[in-house]
């Protein structure tokens, strides 16, 4: 969700979409591919992170912020009877190492 903005549209012409946010508080591909490559991040954390679900609320959006799996499975259930586009952010931890990037890691190894 580097925008964000497609969720207007949606709201306007109802359209029953799910939006998946992993939130970690940063641009995640970004900040893990300078961590790796060069021991620097510059500009990718940020500083006050997006709060999606406030955001998608004030588009006109459902919306749900999701700490717990059970909350990510309540928010699932009324976004697939929602006849409007609903927003679900599941908050994770900034730390983990998504699979794609570990491979990458082995890689260079």
């Amino acid at each position: 969700m580097m925008q964000g903005t497609e969720i207007s549209p949606a709201v306007c012409n109802k359209v029953p979409a799910i939006f998946l946010v992993i939130n970690n508080g940063r641009l995640d591909m970004v900040e893990k591919a300078m961590k790796f490559g060069g021991d620097r991040v510059v500009g990718a954390i940020y500083e006050v992170p997006l709060h999606a679900a406030k955001f998608s609320q004030s588009l006109g959006a459902a919306s749900f912020r999701c700490h717990k799996e059970e909350e990510i499975e309540t928010a699932l259930i009324f976004a697939l009877q929602h006849d409007g586009p609903t927003v679900i952010e599941v908050i994770v931890d900034p730390d983990e190492i998504p699979p794609t990037l570990s491979r990458e890691k082995n890689k260079k190894k």
